[in-house]
């Protein structure tokens, strides 16, 4: 068996749920007090890009207009 096909060394990882500081308690009276969530301002309308899309269809435009200009003379 070559070096890169044989088995490496397996890590022991230790679980993080049994952490002291990670368990979760059943007494309310030792959990911490939570803050009450913040309101956010309500996001932007989200409107369509326009401008973009009317480029984009312009653009088209003049280039099917110019490949029907310049096919009849051999240079397309």
């Amino acid at each position: 068996m070559s070096f890169d096909q044989r088995p490496g060394k397996m890590r022991v990882v230790s679980d993080g749920s049994q952490s002291p500081k990670m368990r979760r308690t059943d007494d309310p009276a030792a959990a911490p007090p939570v803050a009450a969530p913040v309101a956010l301002p309500a996001p932007a309308k989200q409107r369509l890009p326009i401008l973009g899309a009317a480029l984009f269809v312009i653009a088209c435009a003049l280039g099917g207009v110019a490949v029907a200009v310049v096919r009849p003379f051999g240079l397309g």
